[in-house]
């Protein structure tokens, strides 16, 4: 593919363009810079509340556990041990009926 093929023509220059520089070429003014905002943010006003808060004395308290219900002393708790056995029997039984 040679290059003559893809000719092209360029567009005159405007001379007015070469006269002056700032021919077609509007003035925009400068606006005035941005001026800085302080953020008014839920927290802050929290952390504020806290503090104005926290400098009154605080109430003595006294935790008070709750009694433990007597039930739980007088059975006996199913622990691993049991329950390794209880699977044990069920294996057992399975085996039991398999072979028979």
């Amino acid at each position: 593919m040679p290059l003559s093929r893809y000719k092209f023509k360029a567009n005159p220059v405007n001379e007015n363009i070469m006269k002056n520089p700032s021919y077609g070429v509007k003035k925009v003014e400068p606006k005035e810079p941005t001026l800085p905002e302080g953020f008014s943010l839920e927290t802050d006003r929290r952390i504020q509340s806290r503090h104005d808060t926290s400098s009154e004395p605080d109430e003595h308290y006294e935790f008070h556990a709750q009694p433990i219900p007597s039930g739980i002393l007088e059975h006996t708790v199913v622990g691993k041990a049991e329950h390794d056995r209880s699977q044990n029997y069920f294996r057992l039984v399975i085996l039991l009926r398999i072979l028979n």
